[in-house]
């Protein structure tokens, strides 16, 4: 039996998770959405070039930017917002 290998499992990526929230603390809200935007995408091409099944991207992408969302909430809590 052979296991499953997550190509990027994004939420557990802590530095990815907590660079791209910081960057979203310091630039305004449609900048911030935008970057998200753009850095999901990154990683969504990355998984499609490496042949991950398209529903697993869409998985690994929602949940990183839930991640980032998450740790972004944690950061403005701590009162680091722009």
């Amino acid at each position: 039996m052979a296991g499953l290998i997550i190509p990027f499992p994004l939420v557990q990526r802590r530095a990815w998770v907590r660079r791209q929230a910081a960057r979203m603390a310091d630039l305004s809200e449609f900048a911030a959405q935008r970057h998200l935007c753009v850095e999901v995408d990154k990683q969504r091409e990355v998984m499609r070039r490496r042949g991950v099944a398209p529903q697993r991207i869409e998985r690994e992408c929602s949940a990183g930017s839930a991640a980032v969302r998450a740790e972004l909430g944690r950061l403005v809590q701590q009162g680091r917002s722009a």
